[in-house]
């Protein structure tokens, strides 16, 4: 085996990179005064009853005592609050924001790429990136092949032993490729934010410019993903162009995780 598929080769490249209140009412009973009606003996003689008659109606009606009004019970007084001030938000620079979270994966990073053609995965890509080089495993329609890609050589084990690929451009710096976008625009916070960049064609070798947008957390690049178009050779020999997508998955890099070069495998 000594070439790779062109979609596995644009995988293993840049995409090596690559996750009620209730109311109460209180009824008061008001009480109507009646008059009083005293018995009157009706053994009294007659002047004797007129006279009880008179005594009666010269009882002075009772005087009303005067009630003091109640002073209501004032409630404490409550101070206005000052509502605090919202946290000053400092824009954010999208050029200098991708710098800093392309040099962040200068240390090692963990990937899962996934390239789907018409919407059915195509090509699958996980592995590791350390100091320039890449260690994964590229499985396509349901095989997996290992690949080792250095700056200067990629290798391929086939059959138990390492064979040396022809050609390694493209290959050789996934994160170099996605500096220097023609346009780049952020949108979020520092916590979290989206990074829309557009390449030039030839730099992911598309046939096209193409657009990447980046999921970052607190600067850190998690996600990415490039859609565009490929051609596809049906077995009558004819071409159709096809959606193209591919997503990658950032996650940090297990500790003691190291990439050993084939030496001596040609």
């Amino acid at each position: 085996m000594r070439h790779i598929t062109r979609l596995a080769a644009r995988t293993a490249a840049w995409v090596a990179l690559a996750g009620g209140g209730a109311v109460s009412a209180l009824a008061v009973a008001g009480c109507s005064p009646g008059a009083a009606t005293a018995g009157i003996d009706p053994e009294l003689p007659a002047p004797a009853a007129a006279a009880a008659q008179a005594a009666l109606r010269d009882i002075p009606e009772p005087t009303p005592v005067a009630t003091a009004p109640t002073t209501p019970t004032s409630s404490p007084t409550m101070l206005p609050t000052t509502p605090a001030p919202p946290p000053t938000t400092v824009p954010l620079d999208a050029v200098v924001a991708l710098a800093t979270a392309l040099d962040a994966l200068n240390t090692g990073y963990h990937f899962t790429t996934t390239a789907t053609v018409a919407g059915r995965p195509a090509v699958i890509a996980e592995g590791d990136h350390i100091a320039g080089s890449t260690r994964m495993t590229i499985t396509s329609g349901g095989t997996g092949t290992e690949y080792v890609v250095t700056a200067e050589a990629a290798w391929a084990l086939a059959d138990g032993a390492w064979q040396q690929l022809d050609g390694t451009q493209g290959l050789s710096d996934p994160v170099g490729q996605l500096r220097d976008p023609l346009e780049v625009a952020i949108v979020g916070t520092a916590e979290a934010a989206t990074i829309t960049a557009r390449y030039p064609a030839a730099r992911l070798g598309l046939a096209s410019d193409a657009t990447v947008e980046f999921q970052l957390a607190d600067g850190r690049i998690t996600s990415l993903r490039l859609s565009s178009t490929t051609v596809t050779t049906h077995p009558d020999g004819t071409t159709s162009e096809q959606p193209a997508d591919v997503t990658a998955v950032i996650t940090p890099i297990a500790p003691g995780t190291e990439i050993t070069l084939p030496v001596g495998e040609t």
